[in-house]
């Protein structure tokens, strides 16, 4: 069995922390991983029974195969540094730079010299010490490797054969930034009025209420997704965002502005349920493609 120590955000959450959870429980049936966390962290789910005191936690991490520190805005590297061992610590860097900023020139050039030093900067000293580096969002320079969210069993609330009654939803948290967000959702809504489409479109925190630390105002969210045929998916503070993998969860057509996981030329996200666009003008064009699937009788209103 292998025995492996993860380090998270104190008292907080962290999303991509909780994609990792949840992928070490899905594989817990294996019974091949001995899996304990570090204390205080505010999980979706309940891993109470992996947690272990401070004191104890780094009496295992000695021992561990594996120790997983994740780098997050609320991680403090007093663990890390503690147990010290870092032949045998990888680090996952689940930061963004925020707002627009993954779209400013000198933001992203100041992020693959090593010259920016905001929010989302890669933690230098660490891909040094660490065994390897994983990071959720661009740059991956200097042997960084991408590690974006993924699909967690939380999202998926369709079921075989269910109805799909929702033509598209457009729903974010916040529509401040990019403002691709907002303008893609008043894009669609005048789309759907003029064409006769239905859609879902709000801010998921006004309407649902969503809180961290509940999986039932989440699984509403998650609901709606289980009756849409066509989910969109626009970055916010960094291009990868829960709401990707959420629609792809729930059996959904996925339109997205184009894909910045991987590297260019990656076939990792290539499938044919995928539409991408690079403005709001080819996203009014993969509109109107997509709706002539969805109904090849309707005459398009541009």
């Amino acid at each position: 069995m292998i025995s492996i120590a993860l380090i998270l955000p104190d008292n907080n959450r962290d999303y991509l922390a909780n994609t990792i959870l949840d992928g070490f429980r899905a594989l817990e049936h294996t019974k091949e991983y001995n899996v304990r966390i570090s204390p205080r962290f505010t999980a979706i789910a309940d891993y109470s029974d992996w947690e272990l005191g401070d004191e104890a936690f780094v009496e295992f991490a000695k021992t561990a195969d594996l120790i997983i520190y994740i780098h997050a805005k609320y991680t403090t590297l007093d663990l890390v540094n503690k147990i010290g061992l870092w032949d045998k610590t990888v680090c996952v860097d689940g930061n963004e730079v925020g707002k627009d900023n993954r779209y400013d020139p000198a933001v992203r050039q100041g992020l693959v010299d090593g010259t920016y030093r905001g929010l989302g900067v890669i933690q230098r000293d660490l891909l040094k010490k660490c065994r390897k580096y994983f990071r959720r969002e661009k740059p991956y320079v200097d042997g960084i490797i991408p590690f974006p969210f993924g699909i967690e069993d939380r999202f998926i609330r369709y079921q075989s054969g269910q109805k799909k009654d929702i033509d598209f939803t457009c729903i974010f948290g916040q529509d401040e930034y990019p403002i691709l967000r907002r303008q893609a959702t008043e894009a669609l809504e005048e789309f759907c009025s003029e064409n006769g489409f239905t859609c879902a479109t709000a801010r998921t925190n006004s309407l649902f209420n969503r809180d961290p630390k509940s999986n039932k105002s989440q699984s509403r969210f998650h609901d709606v997704l289980a009756r849409t045929k066509v989910g969109i998916s626009i970055g916010g503070g960094g291009f990868d965002t829960l709401r990707f993998w959420e629609i792809m969860a729930n059996n959904c057509v996925l339109l997205t502005e184009s894909i910045d996981i991987y590297d260019p030329g990656s076939d990792e996200l290539k499938f044919k349920r995928i539409f991408e666009f690079k403005d709001l003008a080819e996203f009014k064009i993969k509109l109107e493609e997509l709706g002539k699937i969805i109904n090849p009788a309707v005459s398009m209103n541009s």
